[in-house]
């Protein structure tokens, strides 16, 4: 079964994993910034 037409199928489903997705990347980033602020403080 094709993922693209399971995830047609499924609009919540494909809005979960979008969430979810969106989620994640947010938190990477503000670990990202997290992690370099102390350099562009000094």
């Amino acid at each position: 079964m094709n993922v693209l037409s399971m995830l047609a199928a499924n609009p919540i489903l494909a809005a979960a994993l979008a969430i979810t997705f969106l989620l994640m990347a947010a938190e990477a980033w503000l670990v990202y910034r997290a992690l370099r602020e102390p350099e562009m403080r000094r």
